[in-house]
């Protein structure tokens, strides 16, 4: 039913329909089907202006879903269907309405992986790699050496887009290690030994054949070898709304900031939104809507999804001399005076990469490639001052 009909749920439904969903004793197939297809309602705005209100009703009934989620895999109720696919089904829920799972949560689930690995074929464990990358988690030595280890024994059954989707992940997870100031070597021995595998290496000729992949794969080999391995596909530059919106605003400063050409930059080859010139520096600017964020686990505050923290790593990392500002969407609209701010602090001349905090004041994005120099805790502080959409 929820599979086919769920789009017709009326929004003052949903929370009814969760709550005695979620009294009943639900096996992890059910549990699956049931979080992953409501999610799914949020994501394709099925209730328009309203999503807002859908999504809360659904992060309020979380830390249920996630103890049946709990419970149904210390019971080993399964139910039918393989269960890696239900694992990524419950991983893709969190996606989906863009929040991390609790830590007992995770840990359930990276056990439950770990302990079925034989029924885990190697396009699973790429998809889970990417949904635990862009999640922003923490993913602990122990799970991916025993993923990993699996993975590299039987390439056989990968197919070349999964292939690259694996080392690109590989890219997010260790870039998302290093914001947080941890070292995990092994991902860097695992990326070797799959770009020295002439098995592998076959997949990845075959999978170049769409700009999707061929990006991937460079960013992946940039950020492991610091090498272009070809030329990078040509970007389009479509302006947002919002940053179409933001450029307005940089207007009403044209005294002091003079907005410049966004075409893709020779070194980091890529387009950022926008770029302008104040008090003699270049500043890149990007604008940051709600798909850059994760919320975190309670659901109170935010932090940058993998795919944004890889991508500015990868900016810096190509040209250390660049001063990368990310601008998220809601400090935007809610701090009127952010520019006046910025102007007020004399900009941050220093080369790196910054975010806005929630008072609208640039802070450190994070450690700086290859030059850990801040503290664990102070790494995610520089970002969990932010505050969801």
């Amino acid at each position: 039913f929820l599979h086919n009909q769920i789009h017709k749920i009326p929004l003052n439904m949903i929370g009814t329909l969760l709550t005695q969903a979620f009294e009943e004793k639900l096996n992890l197939h059910e549990i699956a089907i049931i979080t992953v297809n409501f999610a799914k309602t949020i994501d394709k705005g099925v209730y328009g202006k309203e999503t807002g209100i859908a999504a809360n009703i659904i992060h309020k009934h979380i830390p249920k879903i996630s103890n049946k989620t709990k419970t149904a895999i210390s019971d080993k109720n399964f139910g039918r269907g393989n269960i890696c696919s239900n694992l990524q089904n419950i991983l893709q829920f969190f996606i989906l309405m863009r929040r991390q799972p609790s830590t007992d949560t995770m840990a359930i689930l990276k056990d439950s992986i770990t302990s079925n690995l034989e029924h885990c074929s190697n396009s699973d464990i790429a998809h889970i790699f990417s949904q635990m990358g862009n999640l922003s988690l923490q993913m602990g030595n122990s799970f991916i050496q025993q993923t990993t280890d699996k993975f590299l024994k039987d390439l056989g059954n990968l197919k070349p887009n999964q292939a690259v989707n694996f080392l690109h992940s590989l890219a997010i997870i260790d870039a998302v290690n290093e914001f947080n100031g941890i070292s995990k070597p092994h991902i860097r021995n695992v990326f070797e030994q799959l770009v020295n595998n002439q098995e592998f290496n076959n997949l990845l000729i075959q999978a170049k054949n769409t700009t999707k992949n061929q990006r991937q794969l460079l960013h992946a080999a940039y950020w492991f070898k610091g090498i272009d391995l070809f030329e990078y596909p040509k970007e389009t530059n479509n302006k947002s709304k919002l940053e179409i919106h933001i450029a307005d605003k940089l207007t009403e400063y044209k005294n002091n900031i003079k907005l410049l050409s966004t075409k893709p930059h020779n070194i980091t080859k890529s387009t950022i939104d926008l770029k302008f010139e104040f008090n003699n520096h270049i500043y890149y600017l990007e604008c940051d809507g709600g798909y850059h964020f994760i919320k975190t686990p309670d659901g109170n505050d935010v932090t940058f999804d993998g795919s944004t923290i890889l991508q500015t790593a990868l900016k810096v990392k190509r040209d250390n001399d660049l001063t990368i500002l990310r601008l998220p969407a809601v400090i935007h609209n809610r701090i009127d005076n952010v520019w006046d701010m910025f102007l007020e602090q004399n900009g941050h001349p220093e080369s790196g990469s910054y975010t806005f905090n929630k008072e609208g004041i640039l802070i450190p994005f994070h450690n700086e490639p290859e030059a850990i120099t801040y503290s664990k805790h102070q790494a995610i502080n520089a970002v969990d001052l932010l505050v969801p959409a």
